[in-house]
């Protein structure tokens, strides 16, 4: 390259980069507008304060928060939740995918939420509340904002599914006690790991000091967490555990950091330092997943030597247990998607598909003339609130096209499902099914409706025929994607040999075209 074609490059570049003027004008914009926003929020906090000096404490009322409604329990807690999540931002956080999956666990009336949807609108919310004295604040919050998107879970995190003694406060505080304690209600418990089978942008958790026996029973899942913050208890009955937190993060690929949270209810944590045995404090550990790999073996281990008894991190596991979700796109995903464009031509009209909107959008475009999504649970995303196996509510023939993909292994009842299938579509209307093969339980769907089944091509052409006149099925995969999607690896990580060749022996998906035909004529 010579001078002139240098200087001319350089000069494109200049020209592409906006001006230092312009640049100044923006920040300026930026600014004044963080000024503003925190302005409001210093102005809400003065009043919040006020208010909690001026009402009794745990009594219960209603107020207006820079265009929120709120009800609350309690005005203190309210002041101080409204302070450290609003005004400081400790459960902020930036997506870096649309519709982004947050956990949000030890709801209290919701705040967090709120916060959250301010953050990211398109954000898909669970969120974890076991006392029912709360519960209904904070539906009422998700109500009279006009939150979508958002799942509210009645139960408390433990190390196990089941039951268990809940003791609230009557204010932000309750946490998992012993049976026979005073006052305590007995409250539904759900294990964390069940909720990770899909990649989580954020998880926030403040369950006053069961963080650790949850993280514990979930370690194995974390790696489908991209984010996180957990408000460590350092409670004396708890013993000293933070250590253990941290050391589990660290074998999970997290990078941490601590933070003393709030001097002015916090005071074990302002200096100068006064610890003892019966010290109560908390803080934040906020981390980031930044490593894929297992960290090198402890030195303990190492100096053991060989012979050493196996240790947890010795036993065989998968790269991910999420189906490679946090990896990339799953490989059963390529697959299904792959079936999906082939037979685009198919999703036309009234399309019906199963839990949410999304294949029929991305491959029916503007051939889909009303969309509907059918969930068991009532959802934001769902038209139709039934179960596929009884759904006398749902019209005969109603449908051009119905999209089921991965659904029938979580219904016991598949021949009931599909007699169903076949009763709401059209006369030539096209059933798009696909069930797996070869894949791993997935423990999100089996705490939730269960998981029964995995098929045969011989079993769904079987099902499908004795609905359908018209079925054509199709396998996908291969022994070594096959392999690859049990150890969790994304597609990225095989080749497109390894990932296009099909082997009948070895079907990963299953796929089926089942079309219609009344007697009374022939299909289109």
């Amino acid at each position: 390259m010579n001078a002139m074609e240098t200087n001319r490059g350089t000069a494109t570049c200049d020209r592409a980069q906006p001006s230092a003027l312009r640049r100044w004008y923006w920040d300026l914009c930026r600014n004044a507008r963080r000024r503003r926003i925190q302005a409001d929020i210093d102005a809400q906090l003065s009043r919040l304060r006020q208010l909690a000096r001026s009402v009794p404490r745990r009594q219960a009322g209603v107020v207006e928060l820079s265009g929120l409604r709120v009800e609350y329990d309690d005005a203190l807690s309210l002041y101080m939740e409204y302070k450290h999540i609003f005004g400081w931002g400790i459960y902020d956080f930036r997506p870096q995918r649309s519709s982004p999956r947050v956990l949000d666990c030890g709801g209290h009336i919701g705040l967090s939420v709120l916060r959250t949807k301010q953050l990211a609108q398109d954000a898909r919310i669970t969120v974890f509340e076991p006392d029912e004295r709360v519960l209904p604040l904070l539906h009422a919050n998700l109500q009279s904002n006009g939150l979508r998107d958002v799942e509210v879970v009645p139960a408390a995190l433990a190390a196990a599914s089941g039951t268990a003694a809940f003791l609230g406060d009557g204010a932000d505080g309750g946490a998992l006690v012993m049976s026979n304690t005073p006052g305590g209600q007995a409250v539904k418990t759900v294990a964390l790991s069940g909720y990770l089978a899909e990649p989580v942008e954020f998880l926030k958790m403040n369950i006053e000091g069961a963080e650790l026996d949850v993280l514990r029973e979930a370690e194995q899942t974390l790696s489908s967490v991209r984010q996180l913050v957990v408000e460590y208890h350092g409670f004396p009955q708890s013993g000293q555990v933070l250590h253990e937190l941290l050391e589990l993060l660290h074998n999970s690929g997290f990078r941490y950091a601590l933070h003393h949270f709030d001097t002015e209810t916090n005071p074990a944590l302002r200096p100068p330092f006064r610890l003892s045995e019966t010290t109560r404090f908390f803080q934040l550990v906020a981390a980031t997943k930044v490593w894929s790999q297992k960290p090198a073996r402890r030195k303990s281990e190492i100096a053991a030597g060989p012979h050493a008894p196996t240790n947890a991190a010795d036993v065989p596991s998968p790269v991910s247990r999420a189906f490679g979700y946090d990896r990339g796109q799953p490989i059963d995903r390529h697959y299904i998607e792959s079936f999906l464009l082939a037979h685009a031509d198919h999703i036309r009209g009234r399309v019906l598909e199963i839990g949410e909107d999304t294949y029929t959008r991305r491959f029916g475009g503007a051939a889909v003339t009303r969309s509907d999504v059918l969930h068991i649970d009532r959802s934001a995303n769902a038209t139709i609130v039934a179960d596929l196996t009884n759904c006398p509510q749902i019209a005969d023939a109603s449908f051009d096209c119905i999209i089921l993909t991965q659904t029938l292994p979580f219904i016991f009842d598949v021949r009931s499902a599909l007699a169903n299938c076949r009763r709401m579509l059209r006369h030539g209307g096209c059933l798009l099914v696909t069930v797996p093969g070869i894949s791993q339980r997935s423990t999100f769907d089996a705490q939730r409706w269960g998981d029964y089944w995995r098929f045969t091509p011989q079993s769904i052409a079987r099902l499908l025929k004795e609905q359908f006149p018209s079925v054509a099925v199709q396998t996908f995969g291969n022994a070594r994607s096959a392999t690859a999607l049990l150890e969790g690896r994304a597609t990225h990580e095989i080749s497109s040999i390894e990932l296009e060749h099909r082997d009948p022996d070895y079907p990963v998906i299953i796929a089926a075209v089942a079309t219609r035909v009344d007697i009374a004529g022939a299909a289109t």
